[in-house]
């Protein structure tokens, strides 16, 4: 009995921590892509008056989509697919921030443009 406790303990662990693969139509890049400007939408909302943010988010969503050429449903279901994989959600996370903040600096390099605060 207690081996049978033990082995299906074990399978158990080993089933939960094992990193199965993300297997979505949208490249690497792609979703690097999308959750950048997730990041800047969201900080333009923040900016606005609590009741007009979702207004303001729904339009950001629609531009978004509509620059990916994919569907607000689909940057929904693309958002929650990779954030079932903690691993690979936090190596594409890692990817568009530091993205993100090279294209801060080099508006900061650049003295004909206003630096982002």
């Amino acid at each position: 009995m207690s081996r049978f406790l033990l082995f299906t303990l074990t399978l158990l662990i080993s089933g939960c921590y094992q990193e199965k693969q993300l297997d979505l139509d949208l490249s690497d890049e792609a979703l690097v892509a999308i959750i950048q400007d997730v990041h800047v939408a969201n900080a333009i909302v923040v900016k606005y008056r609590s009741n007009e943010r979702d207004s303001v988010s729904q339009i950001l969503r629609l531009q978004i989509a509509e620059i990916h050429d994919i569907s607000v449903e689909e940057i929904d279901f693309y958002m929650e697919q990779i954030q079932l994989y903690p691993v690979k959600y936090l190596e594409l996370e890692k990817i568009a921030v530091t993205n993100l903040k090279a294209m801060k600096d080099s508006l900061k390099l650049n003295p004909g443009m206003k630096a982002l605060k």
